[in-house]
Order: structure tokens, then sequence, then C-alpha cells
């Protein structure tokens, strides 16, 4: 998996003609600052497959208004694919069709970070003494993210709802306006747990976040 695959998975699961962006956006997206380069020379955000960061051009983008002054761009959907495109889907893509977990938190991270016009860090929080992936600034959402899937793909995985179980009881100590997990990768495992548990939740909201299509969806 390359360095700058996170922002491939995220341009695809987007899929829009236009997807405007700050290098601050990125950032999150990556999960790790960008070069020195990246703001001083604008090559570096040449539409090139010998740039190794020019992962945009594997997802079919073109970067267009590039403005390294105010640190922002927009990555334009390419009409008419070019073969290293179409090469780069057919062999990564077919075999790999999932994230890995990181790069789900980052994904998350940022989808909240728009939704609610502030940063989330992972941070410990005061009372509780467990550290959660997604704490907002001003402390008012706390939430964390879960990646997980049936055992052998059909199977029950009671170790799992015991984390999900642990990890709602946590939330609801919290003193957070707003708390919630955000699963991905198997929608099964949330819901069964739901179907099970459900009724012991109190104000905990449960998401399933789908990479592919880059939508939310609120389960209880």
């Amino acid at each position: 998996m390359g360095k700058y695959d996170a922002l491939l998975r995220y341009l695809q699961g987007r899929g829009e003609d236009r997807i405007p962006m700050r290098f601050s956006d990125i950032e999150r997206v990556l999960g790790f600052s960008l070069p020195p380069s990246a703001r001083k020379h604008s090559a570096w955000w040449g539409n090139h497959e010998k740039n190794p960061q020019a992962v945009w051009v594997r997802a079919n983008y073109k970067v267009r208004e590039l403005n390294i002054k105010d640190e922002r761009l927009i990555f334009v959907k390419d009409k008419q694919p070019t073969p290293y495109t179409t090469k780069a889907l057919s062999t990564s893509d077919s075999s790999n069709k999932g994230v890995s977990p990181k790069e789900f938190e980052h994904i998350v991270r940022f989808w909240f970070e728009q939704l609610h016009g502030q940063r989330f860090a992972e941070r410990e929080v005061p009372g509780v003494h467990k550290r959660f992936d997604f704490v907002s600034m001003d402390g008012k959402h706390i939430g964390d993210a879960k990646y997980f899937t049936m055992v052998r793909g059909k199977n029950i995985p009671p170790g799992k709802f015991s984390v999900i179980s642990e990890h709602v009881w946590l939330l609801e100590n919290t003193d957070a306006e707003d708390v919630f997990l955000v699963f991905g990768n198997d929608r099964r495992v949330p819901v069964e747990w739901l179907r099970r548990y459900g009724n012991l939740v109190k104000r905990v909201k449960f998401y399933f976040y789908d990479t592919k299509t880059d939508k939310m969806e609120l389960l209880n």
C-alpha cells in the first residue's frame, strides 16, 4: 500500500466531478503533513504518473485551479481516463476493495470535521480515562471508530461485541452533548449488536460509513 493511498481511496469514495479541498483537508485524509515542496512548487501537484504522490491520477482525477498561496485546489474528474488509470484500477482495486482501519479512521475524522466545522483529534476524555478517536475541540462531540467484520464472514464476533458494549458504556458516561460510534467494513456487526442489545443504548448514535459511496448511515 502506497504512502498516499488514503487520498486515492477518499477520492474514489467521493466520486463527484469536482472536489474542492484545502491542503489541510488533504493532510487530515492522509493522517500526516504534506512535504514542504507541496507548499512551494506547483510541479509537486503535476498530473503525471511519474509523480508517486499523484494518486489522484489513478482515481481518475486531475488537479485544477491550484492556488499554493491560499493552499487550495480542486480535483476535477478526468472524462477520458488514461491507460495508466485504467491499469491501476484493474490491478489494485480488484484485489483490495477495502481500506485499512487507520485509513478508515482518517476518512471518518475528516467527514465529521466537515460536518461540524471544527477539528477532531484523538485524546483522552476527563472523567472516563479513555482515549477516543474523535473528540471535537469544544468537547461537545465524542466518538470512536470500529472497523469490524463477522468471524469467518458469517459468525457473531463475541469479543468485538464486548468491545462495542464497553465503548457504549464509556460514551454514555461522558459529559458530551453528542456521542457516537462509527462502524466500517461489515454493516452486519453493528446491526446485529443493536438487534440484541439496542434497548440498553440511551444516547450513543450508531453509524455505518460506506467508503465506496461516501455515505454515512444512522442505524439507530
